[in-house]
């Protein structure tokens, strides 16, 4: 009983590092997947030693991370359902080496290199590949009509969108996604808006109590050079389609919508360079 009690608390306290981790660090899903796994493997191999471990002991290992990240981020963002499968095989790793290293320590470390192998794998090819393919999406339809005004009130003329390249970029400052996508978007910015053909526009709206002077004040501390657009009411985003936040659209020199990205997460590490190769190409 001790045991499967100590097995129930070491899976709360994983649960707990993974979910504090994203609130207060990083949603980059690859480190989440990472810190999950090790707490996971540490703590089956701890959990290993004891006679009594078993099936339930892996059971109340892994199940309150993996019933506690199913249940809140699948419902957000699908790609990452193989995190909740590996996890489990990290937990029953970390058991059965703990179980077979004195009697086959060569088993055991053959056990561990492709545990690590496999994560090193998942995390910096499918992770990245797959998150790309789930968050953006290429699109062949007019662009709404919308009236923007830039954070002075001023009107923003879209007419003079004609014959441009046009990045537009749906944001909020309390947004987490939102602000991590700042830095890719700026460097894409950076190499691109110099040409004057290209029109990157970050438009912020008053969700969350967000102001004109608030998101001044945001592009100030953080360094973004982008110019900015109001839309309250997020009028202007509801008519491009979108529901969440980030949302980026991409609009040929026709005015034609032919990008969308919805959503962002660190993992995505080919965004800017993604972005940049397709705005070039239109």
């Amino acid at each position: 009983m001790k045991h499967r009690l100590a097995a129930a608390g070491l899976g709360v306290l994983a649960a707990a590092l993974v979910f504090v981790f994203m609130d207060r660090v990083s949603l980059d899903m690859r480190w989440v997947f990472l810190l999950g796994g090790a707490a996971l493997f540490a703590a089956g191999l701890w959990l290993g030693s004891s006679p009594g471990a078993g099936i339930w002991t892996w059971l109340l290992l892994c199940l309150p991370l993996v019933g506690a990240f199913g249940y809140v981020a699948l419902r957000e963002f699908t790609p990452v359902w193989p995190h909740l499968l590996l996890w489990a095989i990290a937990g029953a790793a970390g058991l059965a080496v703990s179980r077979v290293f004195v009697r086959r320590p060569v088993l055991a470390a053959a056990a561990v290199l492709a545990l690590a192998g496999g994560s090193v794998w998942y995390t910096a090819r499918y992770l990245p590949a797959v998150i790309s393919r789930a968050l953006t999406h290429v699109r062949n339809e007019p662009a709404p009509a919308v009236a923007l005004r830039d954070l002075d009130g001023r009107p923003i003329d879209t007419a003079a969108w004609k014959g441009k390249v046009v990045v537009l970029d749906f944001f909020s400052t309390w947004c987490a996604p939102c602000v991590a996508e700042m830095p890719p978007l700026q460097a894409a910015r950076d190499q691109l808006g110099s040409r004057p053909d290209f029109v990157f526009l970050v438009v912020a709206n008053d969700s969350g109590g967000d102001t004109p002077d608030s998101v001044r004040a945001f592009a100030a501390r953080r360094g973004i050079r982008m110019p900015f657009a109001w839309d309250p009411g997020s009028f202007a985003r509801k008519a491009f389609g979108f529901t969440g936040l980030p949302a980026l659209a991409v609009l040929d020199r026709t005015g034609r919508i032919r990008l969308t990205h919805e959503g962002y997460n660190a993992a995505d590490v080919n965004f800017r360079e993604d972005l940049k190769r397709f705005a070039t190409g239109l």
